[in-house]
């Protein structure tokens, strides 16, 4: 399940495209490259928060 929310994660934040932002955040998952999510990328704050934390729940190791 964990997996799958990962993925998902992931697979949304790329097609919105990463870029510089102010509030963003590195994520690192063992076995996938390091991601750099931003506030910006997600539809709301909320959102991005959410997001955050479904990646950490999946391991993930976000500053």
């Amino acid at each position: 399940m964990k997996k799958i929310i990962l993925s998902i994660v992931v697979l949304a934040a790329l097609s919105v495209g990463i870029s510089s932002c102010s509030s963003c955040q590195t994520c690192t998952v063992s076995g996938l490259a390091s991601v750099e999510y931003c506030s910006k990328d997600f539809p709301s704050k909320a959102s991005f928060e959410t997001a955050m934390d479904a990646l950490n729940a999946a391991g993930a190791d976000c500053k």
